[in-house]
C-alpha cells in the first residue's frame, strides 16, 4: 500500500480547524486533521505557519496565549505530523504559553536549547529567559 503524500497545511486551514468557526471550511479542516491525528495523513507544519497562527489567534481572534499554545501543541502531537523540528516547535509553544515573550523569541530559545546553541540578541528578556533555562538545565539531575 502506498504511503499517503505529505501535505503542508497553511495558517488558514489550522485556524479554521482550531476555531471551528466557518460553516463550510471548518468541517473540511476537521476531516483533514482527523486523518492527521490518526496518522493516515502525513503533514509538515512550517515554523512560519505556527508563528502566523499564534499571531492570528491571539491578535485577530483574542484567543488567550495559553489557549492558542495549547491548541497548536495538541496539533503538533498528532501522529501524522512529520516535522524533523517538531520537538523544538513543541518546546517553543510550551514556553510561549508560560512566559511573556513573543513566539519568535520562544522559537529562538527552543532551537538554541535543542541544538546546544546560544542566541545572539539584544533583547534582554529573551537572553534572561535563555540564561534561566540554561541554569535550571544544569541544576537538574
Amino acid at each position: 500500500m502506498k504511503r499517503p503524500a505529505e501535505r503542508i497545511p497553511d495558517t488558514n486551514a489550522i485556524i479554521r480547524y482550531l476555531l471551528g468557526d466557518h460553516p463550510t471550511l471548518s468541517p473540511k479542516a476537521e476531516e483533514f486533521f482527523t486523518r492527521v491525528r490518526t496518522g493516515e495523513q502525513k503533514v509538515l507544519v512550517l515554523e512560519s505557519v505556527i508563528a502566523e497562527a499564534v499571531y492570528v489567534l491571539t491578535k485577530a481572534y483574542g484567543v488567550p496565549r495559553e489557549k492558542a499554545a495549547s491548541g497548536l501543541l495538541g496539533l503538533l502531537n498528532y501522529r501524522g505530523v512529520t516535522n524533523p523540528d517538531r520537538a523544538s516547535l513543541i518546546d517553543a509553544l510550551a514556553l510561549y504559553g508560560a512566559v511573556k515573550l513573543d513566539i519568535v523569541d520562544c522559537l529562538v530559545i527552543a532551537k538554541a536549547r535543542r541544538d546546544n546553541g546560544e542566541p545572539f540578541s539584544f533583547d534582554h528578556d529573551l537572553l534572561k529567559e535563555f540564561a534561566g533555562s540554561a541554569k535550571s538545565k544544569k541544576e537538574s539531575p
